[in-house]
């Protein structure tokens, strides 16, 4: 059975699902806020068992893409995407 993909208003409501991924920007992040999408997998996935499956993406890039107050964009060659917090700023 397929999981129903939450929507961003559900995702922001789940305050452990936000919490993972604003510290595991923090702890990864350069000067500017921007964080390694890749290098925040791995910390949410070494402090939980997290799978963004569980809320209906197949991926982690795409879970966090729907939730507004976080903002992505791709390297230049465009195969590493990097996200920060929009309040960061």
């Amino acid at each position: 059975a397929q999981i129903r993909k939450r929507t961003a208003n559900e995702l922001k409501c789940d305050t452990t699902l936000m919490n993972l991924l604003r510290e595991a920007i923090a702890n990864s992040c350069d000067e500017d806020g921007w964080a390694l999408l890749s290098n925040v997998g791995k910390i949410i996935n070494n402090q939980s068992s997290f799978d963004s499956k569980n809320y209906g993406y197949t991926k982690l890039g795409d879970l966090v893409s729907v939730i507004d107050i976080f903002e992505s964009r791709l390297s230049g060659n465009r195969s590493q995407m990097y996200i920060r917090n929009k309040r960061a700023k």
